[in-house]
Order: structure tokens, then C-alpha cells, then sequence
């Protein structure tokens, strides 16, 4: 890493204090990935199905990069099923999760609302992953973790402007808008507090708090797409019963 030394300090306590700590997190880890992992696969599945919308793909592809994250962060899962796991490669995909992240939001908020997202904002976005994907993968460690700062700004750049297009897509009042908007409000709030955190800013013995909100924001996205799978159904049906009508 750029800064090298410790990252927080010392949590001191007696050996079940200790312990409790560590397998509160390590639990938690696990049901994080678990259930992140199951409804990845479910929305990659849903799309496979029905691929009249690519929101469920993008979202599904989203929470599998999140499921990710979570195995080489924290708690360090991916030790427990990869032992010899390096961390020159382990890094790399850490960085580059973040970026995939924030580009499959994009993705899909342009395909729930392709008004308030214009499809070059989106391509734009993809660019620049790629770009940064191949900078982390060729760099060594050392060198690209330094602009961290730069990649945090430009990923809360990227946030904040998905918070506009909500909120303009809830003054036109688009369908499951204001779920959206609360879930984009809770998601950078989070980001911001992990990013303060990250730079010893703040504390907290339970680490980053990104994972409630992944855990909320996977409810209001499964509700959101359920929606739209039975009003588009509904519409199918109707539209159905009229052409039966018709015939008769």
C-alpha cells in the first residue's frame, strides 16, 4: 500500500470480549455474502428468463461485485476457501470493485429511468472503469493505491449525480421513484461514513457499515423490480383478455 503502518488502533478487552467481537464480524461477514451471493444469482436468473428488461442483469451482476468485495475485505473470507491467497491480487480486484460498483448503479438507474440518465453518461462511466481497471491491474500496489482519494471523489462525484437524476425522475414522478431516492440517500451516506473510516476520520469497533445498507437496499431493488415484473405482466394479461374479446 501508498501508507504503510496501521490502519486503526488496538481494540483491547478481555479474551471473550475479544472473541465475540471476532465472531460477531466474522458471522456477519458470512451472512452478508450469503445472501448477497443468492440474490445475485436470483436477478442474473430472473433476467435469463425474461429478458425483456437488463435492470435485473445489472442489478444481479451489481450484488455478485458486492459479494465479492466482501470476501476480500473485512474479515477476509476468501482466506477460509482459498488459504494461499495473495494479497497482489487481492487488492487489485478490491480497487476495482469499487469502480464496477458505481458503474452498474449507473447501468441500472439508466435502464429504470433512460430519460433522467442519457445513455452517453452511462458509456462515459463504462469508459472510465475501463480505463482505471487496466491502470490498477498494471500498476503495482504501491502506485495506484496512492490516488484512492481521487477514485473516492470521482466515485461520490458519480453517486451524486445519480442522486439528481432520482430526484428529477421523482419530480416527474417516475414509477418507484421515491423508494429509489430513499435507497441512493442511505447508500452515500454510508459510502461517505466508510470513506471517513477508512482515513481513521472515525471509529467503530464493527468496521464499515456498507453492508446494512447493501442488505436495505437489496429489499427495496427486489421490491422495485417485482413491481415492474407485475405491472408489465398485468398489462400482458389485460392486453390479452381485449384481443380474446375481439375475436369473440
Amino acid at each position: 500500500y501508498s501508507r504503510g503502518g496501521m490502519w486503526h488502533s488496538i481494540y483491547m478487552g478481555d479474551d471473550s470480549d475479544i472473541r465475540k467481537l471476532k465472531e460477531f464480524d466474522s458471522g456477519k461477514a458470512m451472512f452478508m455474502f450469503g445472501v448477497t451471493l443468492i440474490m445475485a444469482l436470483y436477478h442474473i436468473n430472473l433476467f435469463l428468463l425474461q429478458k425483456r428488461t437488463k435492470a435485473a442483469l445489472y442489478f444481479g451482476v451489481l450484488l455478485l461485485i458486492v459479494a465479492i468485495r466482501i470476501t476480500i475485505t473485512g474479515e477476509y473470507l476468501i482466506l477460509n476457501f482459498i488459504p494461499a491467497a495473495s494479497i497482489k491480487w487481492m487488492v487489485p480486484i478490491e480497487y476495482m470493485t469499487m469502480y464496477w460498483g458505481v458503474i452498474m448503479t449507473i447501468a441500472f438507474v439508466h435502464d429504470l429511468y433512460p430519460e433522467e440518465i442519457p445513455k452517453k453518461i452511462m458509456k462515459n462511466a463504462l469508459y472510465a472503469g475501463i480505463v482505471m481497471s487496466i491502470f490498477t491491474i498494471i500498476t503495482p500496489i504501491s502506485i495506484f493505491t496512492k490516488y484512492l482519494m481521487f477514485y473516492e471523489a470521482l466515485i461520490i462525484t458519480m453517486y451524486a449525480y445519480i442522486l439528481f437524476s432520482i430526484i428529477r425522475a421523482v419530480i416527474r414522478k417516475r414509477e418507484s421513484s421515491a423508494l429509489l431516492l430513499v435507497e441512493a440517500i442511505v447508500i452515500l451516506a454510508t459510502f461517505i461514513n466508510d470513506v471517513l473510516y477508512y482515513w481513521n476520520e472515525t471509529y467503530d469497533k464493527y468496521g464499515p457499515s456498507i453492508e446494512i445498507a447493501v442488505f436495505m437496499v437489496i429489499f427495496i431493488q427486489s421490491y422495485i423490480l417485482a413491481e415492474r415484473f407485475s405491472v408489465t405482466f398485468d398489462k400482458i394479461e389485460n392486453l390479452s383478455k381485449k384481443l380474446i374479446s375481439l375475436d369473440k
